[in-house]
């Protein structure tokens, strides 16, 4: 990848440097959906692959439904990061534990500390975003998620159209 602020007025851009200042970015092909579990799982399809150095601004918009109404099942989201990197970030979306309200989350920067949003019967969106700042080992901008509390009877869907996107800034 190279950061937009390489690029030098005048100078001569390669295909290559225009493919690499173009977004990294991973859209959800189906739904995915978790059933009685609070654990924290790997989505499927919605992690970047980052080089080694450089800092990255993320993110996604996960459409997200539950089968019982908003207020009781909510998700729980975080993001994981290969070690030396550091991380900020948070969400918007609707107050989790609640039948209303729309909350902006506390920042996170531990690797693989959640965040919880609400999410009811209606398909809701749920907004993550950050930066991450690599550490000399390439590896995944990994989402994770699950229910905010196991219930058996419920279940959380991530939906699919879902995406998480980043550019390198620097």
């Amino acid at each position: 990848m190279t950061a937009i602020a390489t690029l030098l007025a005048g100078g001569r851009l390669t295909a290559q440097e225009i493919q690499d200042v173009a977004p990294n970015a991973a859209v959800k092909p189906g739904d995915e959906s978790v059933t009685d579990s609070a654990a924290l799982q790997n989505d499927n399809d919605l992690f970047l692959v980052l080089p080694a150095t450089g800092t990255f601004a993320f993110i996604a918009a996960l459409y997200c439904q539950s089968t019982v109404a908003q207020g009781s099942g909510d998700i729980k989201m975080a993001f994981t990061w290969p070690a030396g990197a550091s991380s900020s970030w948070s969400t918007l979306g609707n107050a989790a534990s609640s039948g209303a309200g729309v909350s902006m989350n506390a920042v996170r920067n531990t690797s693989g500390a959640s965040l919880s949003c609400g999410v009811g019967a209606t398909e809701v969106p749920v907004v993550l975003f950050g930066t991450i700042v690599m550490g000399g080992t390439a590896g995944d901008l990994q989402l994770e998620w699950a229910q905010n509390t196991a219930a058996a009877s419920q279940s959380i869907t991530v939906k699919a159209q879902s995406w998480l996107i980043a550019w390198q800034i620097a």
